[in-house]
């Protein structure tokens, strides 16, 4: 009896380490599914990194673009207030223009009326100086002294220089 005795607690502890073995397997199983879904947990998280870092990559070219397109809009506001301004002086220089351009037609005018109005003056004095050298020329042949007549005949326009001479 001894040896049954002794061969149950055997049998007991053959038992005991079994189930001991199979607990340790078990858990190792869980430990193996735990490690594996640390990895997969890590993996999520780098990759959750990495699009942090991206999205704050972007947030960063969003702010530089939204500066840049602020200074953009700035300096085409200032550009159409530029423009506006020429414009404005353009406006003005034409009108500017417009007005020297009826001056100098109107002195054009002025000058054509000036120069027919000589012309008109020079055709009355030459006619006038014809009548007065018939005039004399006819009070010569009735005097008979054509050096008297030649004496008194008038210059013409040079009659005022002339005055000195006698």
């Amino acid at each position: 009896m001894t040896d049954n005795s002794t061969a149950k607690p055997t049998e007991s502890g053959s038992n005991s380490i079994q189930s001991m073995v199979q607990k340790i397997v078990e858990l190792q199983d869980k430990v193996v599914e735990a490690q594996e879904k640390n990895i997969m947990l890590s993996t999520q998280l780098r990759e959750m990194e990495m699009m942090a870092r991206d999205a704050e990559d972007l947030r960063s070219e969003v702010a530089n673009q939204s500066a840049l397109l602020s200074d953009k809009s700035k300096e085409n506001k200032r550009l159409h207030e530029d423009l506006a301004k020429l414009s404005a002086l353009l406006e003005e220089k034409i009108g500017q223009v417009e007005e020297l351009s009826a001056s100098v037609t109107d002195l054009q005018h002025q000058l054509k009326q000036r120069e027919s109005e000589r012309d008109l003056l020079a055709v009355m004095l030459t006619e006038k100086e014809q009548q007065q050298q018939n005039q004399q020329a006819t009070a010569a042949n009735t005097s008979g002294t054509y050096e008297a007549a030649e004496k008194e005949k008038p210059l013409g326009w040079l009659n005022p220089f002339n005055k000195g001479k006698s």
